[in-house]
């Protein structure tokens, strides 16, 4: 129980904007997988996936009952629970404002353009060019909820918590998933405004054997967007607007991270420069 209060507690921190606390750069996992010399081969097909929780997810934390959690034993589920519980019906009340919106189409090319430079010394391929249907692959991000989503795809080492059974699909077991956990929402502030955040959980394995690779979990968030629930109720516009604006910061970020583990492992290759073509001469030039 020990191991799981200090895990909820961490992920709780990574998601809220507790007062004081800087921008995240980067939430490195308890569970973090570090990649390995010689873990992708060079021109190794990796199959780019994204999934997104099924709804914004609202972290809105009661900094005097998690000071008290922190002393108390055995108090830290009960509040982590309610708390819970607490979150979800906000998070199903703000969706019901939101506009219809596929925050998977904006990030995809986004992460695309990210990665490209990133050092892979693999070849980056999308689903559309496997043999998968998408539709098999939208039954893997399967979840009741947004928090039920988050606890079982974005945060490691919670009962229930649960990778993706990619090992059904033989086809792809000369290949590397590289498989990024879209989270978005907001969270409260030291002023109890809600800001906008945008969150990753991103894993490199190997389909055939399910072995993680190399996983790290990313955030971003708009501090200058802060507005009170309510805000962002009578303008959801505006709050879709704000992720998609932090969409580049996190890719780029995703980018960095695993281009910082490829040239730990020596793994790193670097990316191709493109060289402008050399204009001809003007017509009747010598």
């Amino acid at each position: 129980m020990a191991n799981r209060l200090r895990v909820l507690n961490k992920n709780r921190f990574c998601l809220t904007l507790l007062a004081g606390t800087a921008l995240l750069a980067s939430c490195v996992s308890l569970e973090e997988a570090r990649l390995a010399p010689g873990a992708v081969r060079p021109g190794q097909k990796t199959v780019l996936l994204l999934y997104a929780g099924p709804g914004p997810l609202v972290s809105a934390a009661d900094s005097n009952v998690e000071s008290a959690a922190k002393i108390v034993p055995g108090l830290g589920l009960v509040v982590q629970s309610a708390q819970d519980d607490r979150d979800l019906a906000a998070s199903k009340d703000l969706a019901r404002y939101l506009p219809a919106w596929t925050p998977e189409s904006a990030f995809y090319p986004r992460l695309q353009e990210a990665l490209a430079v990133s050092g892979h010394p693999g070849a980056f391929i999308a689903q559309e060019q496997t043999d998968v249907p998408a539709d098999s692959l939208r039954k893997l991000n399967e979840a009741r909820d947004a928090l039920d989503w988050r606890n079982r795809y974005f945060l490691p080492g919670l009962e229930g918590a649960h990778g993706r059974n990619y090992a059904a699909f033989l086809s792809l077991d000369d290949a590397l998933i590289f498989e990024v956990n879209l989270l978005y929402g907001v969270a409260s502030d030291e002023q109890g405004l809600m800001v906008p955040i945008l969150g990753a959980a991103v894993k490199l394995l190997r389909p055939a054997t399910l072995k993680t690779l190399w996983r790290q979990e990313f955030l971003a968030e708009d501090k200058p967007a802060a507005k009170s629930l309510y805000d962002f109720k009578a303008g959801p516009a505006q709050l879709t607007a704000n992720w998609e604006k932090m969409m580049p910061e996190l890719a780029q970020k995703i980018a960095a991270g695993y281009r910082d583990n490829l040239q730990k492992a020596g793994a790193y290759k670097a990316p191709a420069v493109a060289v402008p073509a050399q204009q001809g001469l003007p017509p009747g030039g010598d």
